[in-house]
């Protein structure tokens, strides 16, 4: 019948017969290498948007990553460079974007700067790190310049309705108690109204006296590129044309400051609040402070400040251009705790030469 096995047609296998040999591999990728691939990306990606704090972690990695290289021995130099490379995700110092996408930085940009070990014995009424940088940049930037001038005193002012209504909302927002609103009160009070030296002759100005103020000022820099014409020389739409990216940031104060009553005096400050607890403020350490670590932040924000005033030559800026003042906010009410410096029309021509030879 049918199912009688003897009447069903022969059982073929169409499988090749088992064999030791295994055929040779076709996949010949080859090894994955991020120092490649981070050239790769830099080459074929388009507009990026960068800043200060951004390119300051891009440059400890690449520091970090030379004194690894150079603690080891030269036979294995560049083994153990190709395993850290291996382990270490590919840094993403930038952001790729288009020109319409930029937004005004929603952060400060700040750094994070290792901080003396304090004794628990005396604590202080405001913690250290990026929260109470914060808290007094607020602070700072919503004081009513006006209350200060027309009070006595810090215990006038501190009494002040107004005073006491910014403080109680700022303070409630960021979490900061009694102890720590009234401490922050003196370290605003101090910055804005304590002269400050600026000059080897003993000339000084006090930042609550400006005649005019902006505060928070964010700024979009086109990175410096070669087609770019130098400072001071008119720019065809042709000759601004962005290929690279922005340098954004957000300015903490600019203000006007008039010497004498003659407006001819009248100058452009750059200010930048700093939170750092230190050993101490003297003037050697606050420079040495503002060198190590707040160089590159100084340059791009001088420059920003350049073009945003229209400088076109040496003379205009010395007349227009005061400095650049670093605050140390928690050592004002002890004496003016600020690193004072005047870059000169050469050193902005500088800047922007380094700005540019760098990567991104």
């Amino acid at each position: 019948g049918i199912l009688d096995p003897s009447n069903q047609p022969p059982v073929t296998s169409h499988q090749p017969p088992a064999t030791d040999h295994q055929p040779p591999a076709t996949n010949h990728q080859p090894p994955f290498s991020p120092a490649l691939f981070r050239e790769l990306k830099t080459k074929h990606r388009g507009l990026v948007a960068t800043s200060f704090s951004r390119l300051n972690r891009q440059d400890e990695k690449a520091a970090g990553r030379r004194q690894q290289a150079e603690g080891v021995g030269a036979g294995h130099l560049s083994a153990c460079s190709a395993q850290a490379d291996a382990r270490e995700p590919t840094p993403k110092p930038t952001q790729t974007l288009l020109p319409e996408q930029l937004e005004e930085p929603k952060e400060g940009d700040e750094i994070v700067v290792n901080e003396p070990i304090r004794p628990l014995l005396s604590p202080e009424p405001l913690p250290g790190g990026a929260k109470t940088g914060t808290y007094l940049h607020e602070l700072l930037e919503r004081v009513d310049f006006e209350d200060l001038n027309r009070v006595e005193g810090f215990e006038e002012w501190f009494a002040l309705e107004r005073t006491q209504s910014l403080l109680q909302s700022v303070s409630e927002q960021h979490a900061v108690d009694e102890a720590g609103r009234s401490h922050a009160a003196s370290l605003v009070w101090h910055s804005l109204t304590r002269p400050i030296p600026i000059s080897s002759e003993g000339g000084t100005l006090t930042i609550s006296d400006c005649t005019r103020k902006l505060a928070e000022l964010a700024f979009h820099l086109p990175i410096p590129e070669d087609h770019h014409p130098e400072l001071g020389i008119p720019a065809t739409s042709k000759a601004w044309q962005i290929k690279r990216g922005y340098l954004q940031g957000s300015i903490d104060l600019l203000f006007e400051h008039a010497a004498s009553a003659s407006l001819e005096t009248k100058r452009i400050y750059l200010v930048d609040w700093k939170s750092n607890r230190l050993d101490n403020y003297e003037s050697k350490t606050l420079a040495a402070t503002v060198r190590e670590h707040y160089t590159l932040q100084v340059e791009i924000y001088t420059l920003a400040t350049a073009h945003w005033l229209g400088i076109r030559n040496a003379s205009e800026w010395e007349r227009r251009f005061g400095g650049v003042l670093y605050v140390f906010l928690r050592g004002m009410p002890h004496g003016p705790a600020v690193d004072f410096q005047q870059p000169t029309w050469a050193q902005v021509q500088s800047i922007r030469d380094t700005l540019q030879s760098r990567e991104y």
